[in-house]
């Protein structure tokens, strides 16, 4: 059984990811921990309590997590996600509750006393796993392994020319989660801008109504009829289920080894994931980087948890 904890700022790629986790056979999504981002904190609790209590998975305690960046204003993505930060759908108020530890305490908690090893896919800014590398290393530590979704290797940023959205952020606490020593895996936007859905995909939701089917639907119908014609020409990235899936089959994506760091000052860099790649660097690799995918295997993969 691979048991995951997710660390998510839930906009729309984050519920899809939510929904692909759960139905994925021989995972256990042990937690969620919410974080500013696309939307801030509150919203994205609610979210989160929302999306499990949609379908039928109250049983999976969701901890609040970071309000702010650790040492930046913040910045939201309504624009994108729309206001509720899932394109407005409408969803009923969850009776479900929020954890009585905060995210960083509930994280560190659940580490310290499991018995089985934890990766954490995270798909919102790091703040959260910065704040607890910063409090107690030695749980940090017992991290199997951290696989995000951020940056960029190869290419050029979505928010400004050299950072993507989640590390842009809070790349203080991107830096602190790339130095930590813990295994890495990042998902950037060199795979994930391949990993894209189309509206003719959605035929594949046609006759199914399981809950994770429903869901799914319903938000990628109300995101299409957001975006269609002003972002992304047309298609949705699943930039955040990519991540849940290579924490699951890291076979799903070609990756490499390489030195990662993170830029944290300048004017025109800040929050850039910065790769050496140069062959004669002196510097050891800390970080496996996805740098390819294979969409229509994905994509297939996706839409056959969700609709099964």
């Amino acid at each position: 059984m691979k048991r995951i904890i997710i660390d998510t700022d839930p906009g729309i790629d984050d519920a899809l990811a939510i929904l692909f986790a759960l139905g994925l056979p021989g995972v256990s999504v042990e937690g969620l921990t919410t974080v500013s981002g696309n939307v801030p904190v509150e919203q994205g609790t609610h979210n989160a309590l929302t999306i499990l209590e949609a379908v039928g998975r109250t049983d999976i305690p969701v901890a609040k997590g970071a309000a702010y960046p650790l040492r930046r204003r913040l910045i939201t993505a309504e624009e994108v996600h729309g206001e509720n930060g899932l394109a407005g759908l409408n969803l009923p108020q969850p009776s479900s509750k929020v954890h009585d530890l905060s995210a960083v305490e509930w994280l560190r908690h659940k580490l310290r006393t499991s018995l089985e090893p934890i990766t954490i896919v995270a798909i919102g800014p790091l703040t959260n796993l910065g704040m607890l590398y910063c409090l107690d290393p030695e749980a940090f530590a017992k991290i199997e392994e951290i696989v995000f979704m951020g940056g960029a290797a190869f290419c050029s940023g979505n928010t400004t020319s050299a950072a993507e959205f989640n590390i842009l952020v809070d790349p203080d606490a991107a830096r602190h989660v790339v130095q930590s020593g813990v295994p890495l895996t990042m998902v950037g936007l060199d795979v994930t801008q391949k990993a894209t859905l189309f509206a003719e995909d959605l035929a594949r939701f046609e006759g199914q109504d399981s809950p994770l089917a429903s869901f799914a639907r319903r938000l990628l119908e109300a995101t299409f009829a957001k975006r269609t014609g002003k972002i992304e020409l047309g298609g949705i990235h699943l930039h955040d289920p990519l991540a849940v899936g290579v924490a699951v089959n890291p076979e799903i994506v070609q990756s490499k080894r390489y030195y990662l760091a993170v830029e944290t000052e300048g004017e025109v860099a800040v929050g850039q994931t910065v790769v050496d790649d140069r062959p004669w660097s002196k510097n050891e690799p800390n970080a496996t980087v996805a740098v390819d995918v294979d969409r229509e295997r994905f994509l297939n993969w996706f839409l056959d948890v969700l609709t099964h």
